[in-house]
């Protein structure tokens, strides 16, 4: 039988979240259990369960908020010219693909053959 949920988890778990993004988009950086708490207004041990039950492949998808702004500042610098960007944004937006070919001729050519005495 599975464990009952607090009625405040999905708010609590909210809360986390955004304080993450909030901290994030400040820092440049992933917060600390004790930085989380301070944003959120949430306890250490809240948090840390949170993140436990949450585990890190479901809290990436916190980042996903950022997507928007990523985009916008892919954008702008796409738009000035930056060869890097242009070509992200051209994959990622436009659906580009870079190819690569060799020709083959089926011909094969031996320029010499070496002989070796046993």
């Amino acid at each position: 039988m599975e464990k009952k949920k607090r009625i405040d988890f999905q708010s609590n778990q909210a809360k986390i979240q955004e304080a993450f993004v909030k901290f994030f988009s400040k820092k440049k950086r992933r917060p600390t259990i004790c930085e989380l708490a301070e944003y959120s207004g949430l306890s250490e041990k809240t948090v840390f369960r949170h993140l436990k039950k949450l585990g890190l492949p479901k809290f990436v998808d916190t980042y996903k908020i950022l997507t928007d702004n990523v985009l916008m500042a892919l954008y702008s610098s796409a738009k000035a010219g930056k060869a890097p960007e242009v070509k992200l944004w051209m994959q990622l937006i436009e659906g580009w693909n870079e190819t690569t070919g060799v020709k083959h001729s089926g011909e094969i050519k031996i320029d010499k053959i070496k002989f070796v005495r046993v």
